[in-house]
């Protein structure tokens, strides 16, 4: 049986990969966007993952573990932005939907993690924080995906972003 320590490790890597899956997501749908609020709103969220990523990597580290640097090789498969670029031409309705997609299954790996009676506290109340931001995404590229002027909700997700900020 694995110790806390490494049993907090392999969730937190797991968690990672998932992040950095969701990142790389991010960046290649801000590259594919045809609206720049949209694409702005998109590199926002990629480097608040990347955030996340290097908080849960610190807590590795801090745990004595080697934390994982890259995302999963099944998503290199299956990533739900693979080729957004390519796939959609310029559509930000069905690129919002994709992102949706990456963000219903991160949000998924996080509740996961959370229903895991063997996390140690201080790694529970780390990845409690993470979730608070990844959910608020979700929810908000959700709100995004069911409205029919997703640039315009683009635009008001940026200011919110942005006023949260100060």
């Amino acid at each position: 049986m694995p110790s806390q320590s490494e049993h907090d490790i392999e969730q937190l890597n797991r968690l990672i990969e998932a992040t950095i899956d969701n990142a790389k997501g991010y960046h290649d749908a801000k590259a594919a966007a045809a609206s720049s609020q949209v694409s702005t709103l998109f590199r926002e969220r990629a480097a608040k993952r990347r955030e996340v990523v290097l908080r849960l990597q610190t807590e590795v580290r801090r745990l004595g573990g080697r934390a994982v640097e890259d995302g999963t090789v099944i998503a290199a498969a299956q990533r739900w932005f693979t080729h957004v670029k390519n796939s959609i031409a310029g559509s930000d309705a069905a690129i919002i939907a994709k992102v949706q997609s990456g963000e219903d299954q991160v949000e998924g790996a996080y509740a996961a993690a959370l229903q895991d009676g063997l996390i140690s506290v201080d790694v529970r109340t780390l990845i409690t924080s993470a979730y608070g931001t990844i959910k608020a995404d979700h929810d908000q590229v959700r709100d995004m995906r069911q409205d029919p002027q997703a640039e315009e909700l683009g635009k008001k997700a940026i200011g919110r972003t942005v006023g949260d900020a100060v």
